[in-house]
């Protein structure tokens, strides 16, 4: 009853959290450049609780946490006093309609660095990626991939802890060439190099194990070599950059394999993986439900930037051939695009739905 309770809890603060800090950022940008702000909500449908501020702005939380809106004055919705029309959103310039699209995805980008930073600061400890045994006839085993021995480099990049092996091997997911992982083993001085064929690489779709597919188990003595990592203020800033720009290519590398197939849709999470992984999260301490916080942050303000209707991105994309024609878009044609934009989301959510019930 504890961890569902802390799962909860979890799963409450991150929503509002990555959803707050996502509106704030159109919210703040709206309100520095002038332009009037109705709503501020997070969430949608019923309104749970709300107030208005002495500028006229409504504060909402609404029943269905799964996003939000931040609502401003725009004469192509509704009548406008002649004397507010420039306050409204469609009436201002081009560099202004992009400043408060693109704020709400930069505010998430902001967060994670701000999070990975108070990590690093902080401090925390991480597992030596000592291998443990080698499954036969794996393709681990068949590359001659030895035991007891540290990873130290995936592809010629140095890692240091699981988390770093399992991100650079999860970039190579889809992958049918060669992986390179340089080793370490205490029997030799010099680190060896060995190549892993990917051409038959298979990963469970629903509960991917990068490791297991490799045929890799973690050593797990009953003293774990563990590492300190923490940093300085500057040394703390690199690393919650390099951290940002690792889990922004994940990201973009997992979007492009499953846009060309390479990654089949069951892999995608749905509410279900995020209430798990954020009570684990929690479960776990304070420090790693921060690095969940960020990494999450991230896959939010990146997915916002692309250019689908309903999204941030899509709003970019019309804002820029309005720019570009001189005139506004038919509305016929926003109503279509927003409406189909809607329903492949909808598909998306579903297909996350459905698989985080068969990971059940």
């Amino acid at each position: 009853m504890l961890t569902l309770l802390i799962a909860l809890v979890g799963f409450l603060v991150t929503l509002l959290v990555i959803i707050g800090i996502h509106e704030f950022g159109h919210f703040l940008a709206a309100r520095l450049l002038g332009i009037k702000v109705l709503r501020f909500s997070i969430g949608f449908g019923k309104a749970l609780w709300k107030r208005y501020d002495k500028t006229g702005t409504e504060y909402v939380i609404a029943a269905i946490p799964l996003g939000g809106y931040v609502k401003m004055l725009d004469t192509q919705e509704n009548p406008v006093d002649p004397h507010e029309q420039h306050l409204a959103f469609n009436q201002q310039p081009f560099y202004k309609k992009c400043l408060v699209v693109i704020a709400g995805p930069l505010a998430n980008f902001i967060l994670a660095f701000v999070l990975y930073w108070i990590v690093f600061i902080a401090g925390f400890t991480s597992i030596a990626p000592v291998t443990g045994n080698i499954l036969p006839h794996s393709i681990a085993a068949n590359a001659g991939v030895p035991p007891h021995s540290e990873i130290i480099k995936i592809d010629h990049i140095p890692v240091s802890s699981w988390m770093s092996v399992i991100i650079r091997i999860l970039t190579r997911t889809g992958d049918t060439n060669t992986l390179s992982m340089t080793l370490k083993s205490p029997e030799r001085q010099a680190a060896r190099t060995y190549q892993l064929n990917l051409q038959n690489w298979h990963m469970d779709n629903l509960k991917p194990d990068p490791l297991a597919s490799l045929g890799i188990q973690p050593y797990e003595p009953a003293i774990p070599i563990l590492r300190k990592n923490q940093y300085g203020p500057i040394g703390a800033a690199s690393h919650a950059w390099q951290n940002i720009y690792d889990f922004t290519s994940l990201n973009l590398a997992v979007m492009g394999k499953l846009l060309t197939g390479k990654v089949s849709l069951q892999s995608l999470g749905g509410p279900i993986s995020i209430f798990q992984t954020a009570g684990l999260a929690l479960n776990n301490g304070i420090m790693p439900f921060l690095s969940f916080l960020a990494f999450l942050s991230i896959s939010i303000g990146l997915i916002n930037i692309f250019p689908i209707p309903g999204l941030d991105g899509g709003h970019l994309l019309f804002q820029a051939i309005e720019a570009i024609i001189r005139r506004p878009v038919p509305p016929a044609i926003v109503e279509i695009s927003y409406r189909l934009g809607l329903i492949l989301l909808f598909l998306l959510i579903f297909q996350s739905i459905v698989n985080d019930i068969l990971r059940l």
